[in-house]
């Protein structure tokens, strides 16, 4: 692909991230207004996106849909990053005493082994349903990828000249982890933080599919995706818009990340 293909391509997905979270703000379409009378329209001037099997607007589903998708996304990722910290930092405090890294690599392998959408399920089994289940249940799926990650760039980071030099000189641990190894862990940490948010859109719209979201009647991707597979060969437009959304959003997470690969400065 071109270097102009791939800023217009980026450009698109920015664009329509921006539409997802600002549109539903400006728009006047109530997402769970139900019209029998105008049951799966295809897409027309009344209806850009058309509507679903209660005549409900399409578009206006998929916009308070996709911010509902990147609300949960994000609580995840930030659950699950302060999981991640909290065990890490329980980690180095026991690692004087020799086993706090050893029990926390064994912990994570262990987690790493296990399936994220098994894992998934088997946590909203324990939760129960709902938007705090899916929450939690998304979050625990990268709560193990973001320990790897963190520890790898640790790891990376510890053998550094510049942390070299800092031990040889007498610098205390708090002080070399404080001003030397956490800000080199800064890129591969945002893009191990890029990668989970990634995951979560798929997990919470995976579990939205199943059923274990919030209200049947809220708009939630994964949720339209379902309710559009019941209708898929005479009204495509209603899974067309929630897979568009997801890919989007994805494509845009993984051109962030491939941009802190390539400059991590930026």
């Amino acid at each position: 692909m071109t270097r102009m293909r791939r800023f217009g391509v980026s450009l698109f997905a920015t664009a329509a991230v921006l539409l997802i979270l600002f549109a539903p703000l400006l728009s006047s379409v109530d997402p769970l207004e139900v019209n029998t009378d105008d049951q799966l329209a295809p897409p027309g001037l009344a209806h850009p996106f058309g509507t679903d099997l209660l005549g409900r607007d399409v578009l206006g589903r998929f916009l308070h849909g996709g911010q509902r998708t990147l609300a949960t996304a994000t609580a995840s990722v930030a659950l699950a990053a302060c999981c991640a910290l909290i065990l890490r930092l329980a980690a180095l405090a026991a690692s004087r005493h020799g086993l706090g890294d050893d029990l926390l690599n064994i912990a994570t392998q262990a987690l790493l082994a296990v399936p994220g959408l098994a894992l998934a399920l088997t946590a909203t089994t324990v939760v129960g349903r709902g938007d705090t289940a899916v929450v939690v249940a998304a979050g625990i799926t990268q709560i193990a990828p973001l320990l790897r990650t963190a520890y790898a760039a640790e790891q990376q980071a510890r053998l550094t000249a510049y942390v070299e030099a800092a031990r040889s000189l007498g610098a205390s641990p708090a002080h070399i982890w404080r001003w030397h190894i956490a800000p080199a862990m800064l890129p591969v940490t945002a893009a191990g933080l890029g990668n989970a948010f990634a995951q979560t859109i798929l997990v919470t719209s995976t579990l939205g599919f199943l059923g274990f979201g919030g209200e049947i009647s809220a708009p939630e991707w994964g949720r339209m995706l379902y309710e559009g597979r019941q209708v898929l060969r005479v009204a495509p437009w209603v899974s067309l818009a929630p897979a568009f959304g997801i890919t989007i959003l994805i494509y845009f997470m993984n051109h962030l990340l491939r941009r802190l690969a390539v400059n991590p400065a930026e």
